[in-house]
């Protein structure tokens, strides 16, 4: 195994901390299907519209063309995983940048639509197609990932989506409102289930329990620090109840122009990229 194998199996050890939890489909991807209102719950419907008009999920973020963020997970004080996102939503054309626990640096750019792309060691091109197919594999399972738990509210009817309704519960002396996610044989984890808990009075989530499997133990997270980007409103922080882990979103921007030098590759000519 040589060196860029190695620091890679590093790396995919860490990534494994998180991505248990992977979205069911990847935001913005061309879709055949459509959400079945008919195979989810009147009232559950009902709420999931109230949540996506909430954040901003029709006109705001219909505007929106371009998004950055990094996806920040600390164990206690520890960074653990630190992933650096750019999306242009116009062409979906991605870039995604990492380090390994070596302080080895990979870019992978792609494109959502094709699945299209090329990775970077260092800021060096991975020659090697194997390594190359690799990283192209964790790199879009991450975005996938990580995009969903940025964006999740914005996504309650994407295609395949199954939504029941769990009634009223009180939780910490506040009134939520639960509805449930399921996925009919969609995306990379189509077994996840996701219980969200609702605030009635501005519909926002509060609160998602992760569920590995439909019947498994319930991992719990609180949604914390919502802000306001050109009309979209996105909850940076996301507090463990079982575990000292917090994940955050950070320098994020929400743009309705795409910064096109974010998606030069990362061995451009310094005088390019300064641009």
């Amino acid at each position: 195994m040589n060196s860029i194998m190695k620091n890679m199996a590093l790396a995919f050890l860490t990534v494994l901390l998180i991505q248990a939890c992977g979205s069911p489909e990847p935001a913005q991807l061309p879709q055949k299907r459509q959400f079945d209102p008919a195979r989810s719950d009147g009232r559950a419907i009902a709420w999931a519209d109230n949540v996506m008009q909430a954040v901003g999920a029709g006109d705001a973020f219909g505007k929106i063309r371009y998004i950055r963020f990094h996806f920040v997970l600390r164990e206690k004080d520890t960074v653990r995983v630190d992933r650096a996102h750019w999306w242009n939503r116009q062409t979906d054309d991605y870039k995604i940048e990492w380090f390994d626990p070596m302080g080895n640096q990979y870019t992978v750019l792609l494109n959502l639509r094709t699945g299209q792309g090329e990775a970077w060691f260092n800021r060096k091109p991975v020659a090697d197609s194997l390594q190359s197919r690799t990283l192209l594999q964790r790199a879009y399972a991450s975005v996938i990932n990580d995009t969903y738990w940025l964006l999740m509210p914005f996504k309650l009817n994407d295609p395949g989506v199954i939504l029941s309704y769990e009634g009223e519960t009180e939780v910490d002396g506040q009134k939520r409102i639960v509805i449930r996610l399921a996925f009919d044989n969609v995306g990379l984890t189509p077994q996840n289930q996701y219980r969200i808990y609702i605030d009635p009075e501005t519909h926002l989530v509060r609160r998602w329990d992760f569920l590995k499997t439909p019947d498994a133990e319930p991992r719990p997270a609180l949604w914390l620090d919502w802000q306001e980007w050109q009309g979209v409103k996105i909850a940076r922080k996301r507090q463990f109840l079982q575990k000292p882990i917090t994940i955050t979103f950070e320098q994020v921007r929400l743009d309705t122009v795409v910064d096109a030098s974010a998606f030069l590759p990362p061995d451009s000519p310094p005088e390019v990229t300064k641009k």
